[in-house]
């Protein structure tokens, strides 16, 4: 497949889900032209606790992902992250390291973008 092709139909996937149904159509491209696909296996760390700003921004593509956060009294708070929810929003818009866990449960596809190519601020994502 060509290089246009391809990113023609990463942008198809992309323009299913909010925020990337607004995108104008240079950016949208752009973006997809940055992605790279990565495999997640069952239990995987995607992205945890650390002492850095992640280094990169996912989405998922296919599949869910846990995301487990320091609660009240040590219980986590869990939430489930599905095809079109990127993350981790917060720590790259507020550019400090995440305090959640995040980890593939089954197979998961994520779209990964590298923090340095990031064609916005992040809070636009949000």
């Amino acid at each position: 497949m060509s290089a246009p092709t391809l990113i023609a139909e990463v942008r198809a996937d992309l323009v299913q889900y909010a925020p990337f149904s607004q995108f104008e159509p240079p950016l949208l491209d752009h973006l997809a032209s940055r992605l790279e696909l990565e495999y997640f296996r069952h239990g995987e760390l995607i992205v945890g606790p650390g002492p850095d700003v992640p280094e990169a921004c996912f989405i998922v593509r296919q599949g869910v992902v846990e995301v487990s956060s320091p609660g009240v009294d040590d219980e986590p708070l869990v939430t489930r992250l599905v095809a079109g929810d990127v993350f981790p929003v917060g720590s790259l818009a507020a550019e400090r390291p995440t305090q959640g866990t995040f980890r593939a449960v089954g197979d998961v596809f994520c779209w990964r973008m590298s923090r340095a190519v990031l064609p916005w601020k992040p809070l636009s994502l949000m």
